[in-house]
Order: structure tokens, then sequence, then C-alpha cells
């Protein structure tokens, strides 16, 4: 793939979006990795190769060393191999690389997120407690999301067997896991969606030093109406039936009954058999005939019809209080795309972000953090570690 120096690069972390360039790099072609992965010689610092492409890049200044193994000197490659972020732009002749700082497309900062492929013993050291935290959060959460059989009935009365899992116990793990991280800043659980797409979530952060740890748990689940097997719904549904069959014949005996009545005062005021034009003039012309058969209207009208209409209103709500949710969900963890395109699942997600002043950065050298801070962030994952066993052990 050979595009113009100066395009936008596609972001193939499995984060949808494209990615724009802030700071200007070198005039070099640009390559996509085709299913392929970056090969870091140390922590952000470089990238030698790309190896496990699916297909050949071609194009013009695109050089390659042997099959789906590839140099990047002079390449725009995407997606860097320690943080899981970044666009690495070519330096010339070198066959180095170096990040070229970006947005995303809703203009949001890149984060260094915790669980991918690193050389960086520290992000190593991060990537050993996060990797249990996710290990035992899945587990917890294919127990919660577990779904049994409940009875339901269809709206032909027909009673059956649905699928469901309680998200009452997902929301009551999400706070016991946020009250058992003492020192951390937390979000309460919230709860998005539709009528039938919802999400569920949770987010914590601790700051050490100039950097933030950041967590974020969330489920997606589907919810399905049914009524409560209950035979009261199919009475309400034969009253209503009933109702909706007299309430046509008395709409059909009121429009006669009016029909007649406005023939009479027509009649009555000299204007009998008036069609058209003429009974148009005969309104015109006589404002109080038009009044008068409005009035006779109005309190002629049949207050059986009245009272049917009210009833039906009256059953329809009824019916409404009748109905049940079911939810749908897998215990499989998914990534952001698959949350963000619907798809069903659980999600667990750490990042560590850098604090220059007040702004956040997600791109910045692991190497540089300091000792202390580094032993006190690795003590956070602990803590969250134990926040989630200890909540899952409560709910379970």
């Amino acid at each position: 793939m050979h595009k113009g120096s100066s395009c936008l690069i596609t972001f193939v972390s499995g984060i949808s979006g494209r990615m724009q360039r802030v700071s200007k790099a070198r005039s070099v072609p640009e390559i996509g990795l085709n299913g392929g992965q970056i090969i870091t010689d140390d922590a952000c610092s470089g990238v030698k190769a790309i190896r496990g492409c699916q297909a050949p890049h071609g194009g013009a200044g695109v050089p390659g060393t042997d099959a789906g193994r590839h140099d990047v000197r002079g390449l725009h490659v995407s997606r860097c191999g320690v943080c899981q972020s970044g666009e690495f732009a070519g330096d010339g002749g070198t066959g180095r690389v170096r990040h070229a700082r970006f947005k995303d497309s809703n203009g949001s900062h890149p984060r260094m997120r915790l669980g991918g492929s690193t050389t960086d013993e520290f992000i190593k050291s991060l990537n050993v407690p996060d990797g249990e935290v996710r290990s035992l959060y899945k587990s917890v959460m294919e127990g919660l999301t577990k779904m049994s059989k409940e009875r339901v009935m269809l709206g032909d009365s027909t009673i059956t067997e649905q699928l469901s899992f309680d998200p009452g116990r997902v929301k009551a793990y999400y706070e016991k896991v946020a009250a058992g991280l003492e020192g951390w800043a937390v979000r309460g659980v919230t709860t998005t969606g539709d009528k039938d797409l919802r999400r569920m979530f949770a987010k914590f952060e601790v700051q050490e030093g100039s950097y933030i740890l950041a967590g974020h748990v969330s489920i997606q689940y589907h919810v399905l109406l049914y009524y409560r097997p209950e035979y009261h719904v199919v009475e309400c549904q034969k009253e209503l039936a009933d109702l909706v069959d007299r309430t046509k014949d008395a709409e059909k005996e009121a429009a006669e009954a009016s029909e007649d009545l406005v023939g009479r005062r027509l009649a009555e005021a000299g204007h009998e058999g008036a069609e058209g034009q003429k009974l148009f003039e005969a309104f015109y012309q006589n404002d109080g005939l038009i009044e008068g058969i409005t009035q006779e209207l109005e309190e002629g009208g049949d207050r059986g019809l009245k009272k049917m209409e009210e009833r039906k209103l009256e059953l329809f709500k009824e019916l409404d209080s009748l109905l049940t949710e079911t939810y749908q969900t897998t215990g499989v963890l998914i990534d952001d795309a698959r949350l963000v395109s619907g798809e069903e699942g659980v999600l667990y997600s750490t990042d560590i972000e850098f604090l220059r002043g007040s702004a956040r950065e997600g791109l910045f050298d692991p190497r540089k953090v300091p000792a202390a801070v580094q032993e006190k962030l690795i003590g956070r994952l602990g803590d969250l570690l134990a926040a989630v066993k200890a909540a899952g052990a409560s709910v379970g």
C-alpha cells in the first residue's frame, strides 16, 4: 500500500479511527502491516522490522528483506510493540524509527495500555500482576454471566423458557471492587445504552508521582422484553381485543348519528340537501349554525365510546406493567473496538499516563519512570488484584 507522505495512516491495533500526525516527520512512504507484527529492539526507542505479514507490501520505495519480514528503513508503520499505540516514522537509512506524536480522530490522547508484548522490564513487571487481575476478573465474570432459564410469556400467550443472567450481581461486584480500592479515585457504577443494548461500567484511577494508573471494567449485554407468565396477561389481552371490536361498532354508530344530526339542522335552517359549494356558503354565511351543530355533537357524543377509549389506555398501561426483561451476554473478554461495535462481552483494561502539568500523555519512555514510582505502581496493581479477588469471593 503506497500513499503520499502527508496522508493519514490506519491504526492497525484493532481500534477503529484514523490517526492524524501532529508533529511533522521525514517525507517517506507509508506501509500497512497487513496483520504483521512490529519487532521492537528496546523500550519504545526503535523498531527493527515487521514480521508475519499476510500480504506483500509492494510499491516503490518499500524494501523487503525476506518473505513476511520487511525492513522499516524510510517507512511509516503503526503500532508500538511496547506501549501498544503510536505512529512510527522512518528516519532515513538507519533502519530505526521514532514516535511521531499524534491525536486520534476525536482529539483524545493515546494511552499506554498494559497487557501487550514489550521488551521493557518495567512494563513487563506491571504486566505480571495485570495479567493476574485480568485472568481473575475473567473467571469471576464467567460465573456472574452464567445464564439460567426463566419462564416467560410471548405476545401470543405462549409460555416458553428464555436464557438470562442477573446484571444486579455484576453491579454488586463492580461496587465491591471499587470499595476495596483504598486511596483510588473511583467513579460509581454507570449503566448506559438504549432499550435493547446496555453497557455497565466502572472506572478507577490512582496517581503516583507524575504517573496515573487507570482501570476500566465493563460489561455489554442485550435486553429482551417478554410478558411475565401470569394469567392476568391473557385476561387483559382478551378484554382489549373485545374493546377494539366494540369500539369499531360504536364509532360507526356515532358517525351515522352525527351525520343525521347535521342533516336535520341543515334542513331546519333551509339548507336541506346542500352539498359542495352551497354547503360551504351556508356555513360561511351563518357562524351560529356551525357553533350550534358543533356544540350538539360534543354534548351528544357517545359517552360509552369515551369510556371504552379510556379503558383501552388503562389496559395498555397494565400490560406494560406486566412486561419483564431478560438479559443476554457472554463472559468472553472483548476489546474497545468490539465493545463500540455492539458486541456482547466483558472488558478489562489498565492504562498508564504521564502527567505533564495538567495534561495527560500516553506516550512516554518507561525507562524514565523513577524506581520509587515503579514500585508504587506495581503495588497499586497488587491492591487491584486483592480488591478483585475479595469482591469475587463475596459475590460468588
